[in-house]
């Protein structure tokens, strides 16, 4: 019986001892990664014609916003153009929308995306929208939208997408 209560002790003791050595000491700093930007700039088209002429259906899950580049400083957008497609009947037609007040949406844009870090991350991907900002001369980019740390659009953007007030313009083929 001491000897199985000696083991328990040793066993308790090296357990504390690893929880110690997890725990942060003053002179340690919390774990850093790198987050490749683009490189390139975003690329800006003089005049907006539909989400049907921008080849918004190539990527129809919105997932390559996450790797696009953020909107520049000098580009002011007015408006939001989003682009889906919805099930009408048996066949697949493009839904364009598109928003005034983009302000909130905006600020969210321009957040730097943060380290992928996240030790815990789950499997699903939330929406990311085929999303264009226009600006007052009609010029218009595909803006890149900020990862969290898991990948994934940063809760800022996608609170703010969530209150975005759109209106339907356009439903094609």
């Amino acid at each position: 019986m001491a000897a199985r209560s000696t083991a328990l002790v040793i066993v308790f003791t090296l357990f504390l001892a690893g929880c110690a050595n997890r725990s942060e000491s003053p002179t340690s700093s919390p774990p850093t990664a790198t987050v490749a930007l683009p490189s390139a700039p975003p690329v800006i088209t003089q005049v907006w014609e539909s989400c049907a002429a921008a080849d918004s259906q190539s990527d129809l899950a919105g997932v390559q916003a996450l790797r696009l580049p953020p909107v520049p400083d000098g580009f002011r957008p007015v408006a939001a153009v989003i682009c889906r497609a919805e099930q009408s009947g048996s066949r697949m037609v493009t839904v364009e929308e598109r928003a005034g007040d983009v302000t909130a949406l905006l600020a969210t844009l321009r957040l730097p995306p943060e380290a992928h870090i996240a030790e815990v991350c789950t499997d699903d991907m939330p929406y990311v929208p085929w999303l264009v900002l226009l600006d007052a001369e009609g010029r218009w980019l595909r803006p890149g939208v900020p990862p969290d740390s898991c990948g994934k659009p940063r809760i800022e953007f996608r609170n703010a997408f969530r209150k975005l007030q759109t209106i339907e313009v356009a439903r094609g083929r």
